[in-house]
């Protein structure tokens, strides 16, 4: 089976598994309307489909690197792949109304996102080191400062009036900002890898970046969302818009890839 028909299959198949999810039936403890229901779920399948299809066109192609190079590429598809994952929980707390529950409160719902932040630094960085990149982000030190030191700073900022408790909004606000910045950390080594990386695999490395900046924003309007409206429960509209754009990004970065490495 060809690249193009197995990206074009994964499309078709989030396409279905959104159409499906109309099939959910409305849990008795909603009162929002079913547009107001469905849609998250909608979304959140297109999402997920494209984005761990993006992750195995990663993976297809990886028998043509040498070990190291194989280790770094499948660290960014595992990591990609944790995101789709993580963002499976959101449609579910919001309709079940779990956003109060054990697994919202103390934060276990934002793991699959810290692990694929970190995953993906680490990952970019090793391939970073492989192709010559010598960047400051490269260093862990450096690295930690800035997304440490932003995620902490993040729980400074102001917000507006409160509508859950004070912690959580910290901890949840911290967490985004968190994501974020392992993001664009990653997203600016992806850059300068493209500078060192032979031409063949120039595009798919500009590919991944615009993919990683739109990750980036996107978690950048979340947080900004949630200083505006004082809290971090439920689903924001933007997300809704902004989900299925982002994994039609991830899935071109994976058919570039993997076209590419025909060269």
């Amino acid at each position: 089976m060809s690249v193009r028909t197995i990206t074009v299959t994964t499309f078709a198949a989030g396409l279905v598994l959104a159409a499906l999810t109309l099939l959910v039936p409305i849990p008795l403890s909603w009162h929002d309307t079913p547009v107001a229901f469905h849609m998250p779920l909608a979304s959140t399948a297109l999402f997920t489909v494209w984005t761990c299809g993006a992750a195995a066109l990663f993976i297809m192609s990886l028998k043509a690197y040498k070990p190291n190079l194989q280790r770094a590429y499948r660290g960014i598809a595992a990591s990609i792949t944790l995101i789709a994952l993580g963002s499976l929980q959101l449609p579910i707390m919001d309709g079940f109304n779990l956003w109060d529950s054990i697994w919202s409160e103390y934060a276990i719902d934002a793991l699959p996102y810290i692990a694929s932040g970190l995953i993906l630094y680490v990952s970019t960085r090793q391939l970073a080191q492989l192709v010559g990149v010598a960047s400051p982000l490269i260093s862990p030190m450096v690295a930690g400062v800035l997304v440490v030191g932003g995620a902490l700073g993040s729980v400074l900022l102001p917000h507006g009036a409160l509508q859950v408790d004070s912690i959580a909004f910290r901890a949840s606000n911290g967490i985004v900002a968190l994501c974020a910045l392992f993001f664009l950390v990653s997203a600016i080594i992806i850059l300068q890898i493209a500078r060192h990386i032979g031409v063949h695999y120039v595009r798919a490395m500009l590919s991944l970046f615009s993919a990683l900046s739109a990750g980036t924003l996107i978690l950048a309007a979340i947080l900004v969302n949630a200083l505006r409206t004082g809290t971090s429960h439920g689903v924001a509209p933007l997300i809704l818009i902004t989900l299925p754009l982002l994994g039609t990004l991830f899935l071109q970065a994976g058919y570039i890839f993997t076209e590419a490495e025909r060269y």
